[in-house]
């Protein structure tokens, strides 16, 4: 959708992963992204079961608001991201989706790929009450 608002275009895009339904705005004169919860800086990387989202479509949807020409993202939490802190939170997305699938494969328990991510990626790890869905999702 796009909406003109007293001259400043805003291109509503709708995602998941998060959710079933993420919107993001995007603002192409200002190079501007509000991504809402898809990015989060200052809490872990959230998928809500619950409300239809997942991580496979997180990590789609994050690919595709790369490909956007933006300089600046307002995340659902934290600071201001430049777009280079998009790709990385997406890339470290993507090498906690392959670190998670490595040790499910590997019969690893929800306790020991807790600490392992933990260890690993620090903040950035799915929510603890979330992993079970994760691991489930990427068996």
């Amino acid at each position: 959708m796009q909406v003109n608002m007293g001259g400043t275009i805003a291109l509503a895009h709708q995602f998941r992963g998060h959710t079933n339904g993420d919107t993001v705005v995007f603002f192409p004169t200002e190079r501007v992204i509000a991504m809402g919860d898809l990015m989060t800086t200052t809490l872990p990387a959230m998928a809500s079961y619950a409300d239809g989202g997942n991580w496979m479509d997180l990590g789609k949807s994050l690919d595709e608001i790369a490909k956007m020409d933006f300089d600046f993202a307002v995340p659902g939490h934290g600071p201001v991201a430049t777009k280079q802190d998009v790709v990385a939170y997406r890339d470290k997305l993507a090498a906690m989706k392959a670190r998670i699938r490595e040790m499910v494969h590997a019969k690893e328990s929800q306790d020991e790929i807790a600490a392992a991510l933990k260890e690993e990626f620090q903040r950035g790890a799915p929510a603890s009450n979330s992993l079970p869905a994760v691991m489930q999702e990427l068996r």
